[in-house]
């Protein structure tokens, strides 16, 4: 073929051709090194980005939280003021707490054996009511009344009279000569998880998630892993999530099967392990379209 190609042709034609191959093809060497180069940066910012956004929000979590636990103990605490911690002498307490307090679904009052004795709301949207129920069971009521400090639930639970994933946040509750008398609990719905995750969507396939420290899904985009409490510590992510507190994303398949690049961090008052992505189709996408 080469033979066919350079019969019957000049030396100058041969020399011309010559001369183009060897202007052309470092030409393309170079674009194509260049190009790489380009992908290279761009996957990096990407990442480290990813990861300031996933802190910035596991940031959020912390100082959310940590706001609604004091707030509780508060409350625990400010029953010692009253001449009894009754259902009618909370009450007050219980609706001053609820006032601009959105996450909140529900503030309830036990006693010592753990049965609701006060609730605001009083009722469930269905017109039931979780007066009468007994917390008795829950590990978190259990460790407010064994050590006498607040805490926050670090699973997520199947409300008892809601049947909604939520979040518990309880705190001993005393009595005017400094008695433990009950707890104090806030109850907050995982669906309130997502209107905050949703702020860290971005070009049309990057956004944030929330897994508990087991690796069970709490805040999602997708809905329905949430609902189905789908356990991610058995995805290619949690290799990365597991590893550390906080850290860059280099590359995993996720759930549907998109190769993706992020950051992720850990919320220390739960465990809670957050993390921002995006995909690297989109990424190589925005490269093509702004240098080619």
């Amino acid at each position: 073929m080469i033979e066919s190609f350079f019969k019957n042709r000049s030396l100058r034609s041969i020399t011309l051709v010559g001369g183009l191959i060897c202007a052309i093809v470092p030409a393309l060497v170079l674009a194509g090194g260049s190009i790489f180069a380009i992908q290279s940066w761009t996957f990096r910012e990407e990442i480290t980005r990813a990861h300031a956004h996933a802190k910035t929000l596991a940031d959020l979590f912390q100082q959310q939280l940590s706001s609604q636990l004091r707030a509780v103990e508060t409350v625990g605490d400010t029953t010692r003021l009253l001449p009894s911690v009754t259902p009618d002498s909370v009450m007050p307490l219980l609706q001053e707490f609820m006032t601009d307090r959105p996450m909140i679904d529900r503030i309830s009052l036990t006693d010592t054996k753990g049965m609701v004795i006060a609730a605001n709301p009083p009722r469930n949207a269905d017109g039931t009511s979780s007066i009468g129920n007994s917390v008795s069971d829950r590990k978190y009521f259990q460790e407010v009344m064994s050590k006498q400090q607040g805490v926050v639930t670090r699973e997520a639970l199947i409300g008892k009279s809601t049947g909604k994933l939520s979040i518990v946040i309880a705190a001993p509750v005393y009595d005017s000569t400094g008695a433990l008398v009950g707890t104090v609990l806030a109850t907050m719905g995982a669906e309130d998880l997502a209107a905050v995750i949703s702020k860290f969507k971005y070009g049309t396939s990057g956004h944030a998630g929330v897994t508990t420290e087991t690796g069970i899904v709490i805040g999602h985009e997708n809905q329905n892993l949430v609902n189905q409490l789908a356990d991610f510590s058995k995805q290619p992510i949690w290799q990365y999530l597991s590893s550390s507190d906080d850290g860059e994303i280099e590359h995993y398949t996720d759930e549907i099967g998109h190769d993706r690049i992020g950051g992720f961090a850990t919320v220390p008052i739960v465990g809670w392990k957050v993390w921002v992505s995006r995909t690297a189709r989109e990424i190589d996408g925005l490269i093509l379209e702004s240098y080619l």
